[in-house]
């Protein structure tokens, strides 16, 4: 993606170095701003950054741009061997789930993620998709051995545990799930497992 087509989200390094996370294109800000002005400049690019991301997200042109850009850089060979390498290491790890965190706090940001991937799971193809994906997956021997690892693990049992226990506290869910049981039993092919199951 070329420099002037990008909104430009910066990473900026401990050298005020920074790097935009959708195209090439990288800024030195240490040299554009006097020690006494760093700290008020560094919130002003944050306060930017923020405004542009939010500007980005309405626009739905510039978010099929991203979307192509990045699948484009996925098809690199060495930009994915770069990318599986680095998010491999525990420290980049431990950022990324903080960030993804902090994100879901944002209400506007759970209702925008909500309603998307409801929408993608009423597309009938897009859940043949999924099914068979995830089929493929559990094919492979190393992913079976890392699931099964997981999942006895203490320590994930009792975060699954606690979490289910949460969500049935809340009405709406069990509203829901009750309603989805009901629906289901009311599908023929279903009631015939079921029955077969018992």
């Amino acid at each position: 993606m070329a420099d002037k087509e990008c909104i430009h989200y910066w990473i900026i390094d401990s050298k005020d170095v920074g790097r935009c996370r959708y195209c090439p294109a990288v800024r030195d800000f240490g040299a554009l701003m006097s020690k006494s002005k760093r700290g008020n400049t560094l919130k002003q690019i944050s306060l930017a950054q923020s405004a542009a991301i939010k500007k980005q997200r309405q626009d739905t042109e510039h978010r099929a741009r991203q979307s192509a850009a990045i699948k484009k850089l996925w098809q690199e060979p060495l930009y994915r061997t770069r990318q599986s390498a680095t998010r491999q290491k525990p420290e980049s790890r431990a950022k990324q789930i903080a960030a993804i965190k902090k994100l879901w706090q944002d209400p506007e940001h759970r209702a925008r993620q909500s309603a998307a991937i409801k929408k993608l799971w009423q597309d009938p193809l897009y859940r043949v998709r999924q099914g068979a994906a995830a089929k493929k997956r559990w094919q492979e021997p190393l992913y079976r051995a890392k699931q099964s690892a997981t999942r006895q693990d203490p320590l994930y049992r009792a975060g699954q545990s606690a979490a289910v226990k949460k969500r049935w506290q809340d009405p709406l869910y069990r509203a829901r799930q009750s309603a989805a049981a009901k629906k289901r039993w009311q599908e023929p092919l279903y009631r015939v497992r079921q029955t077969a199951a018992a």
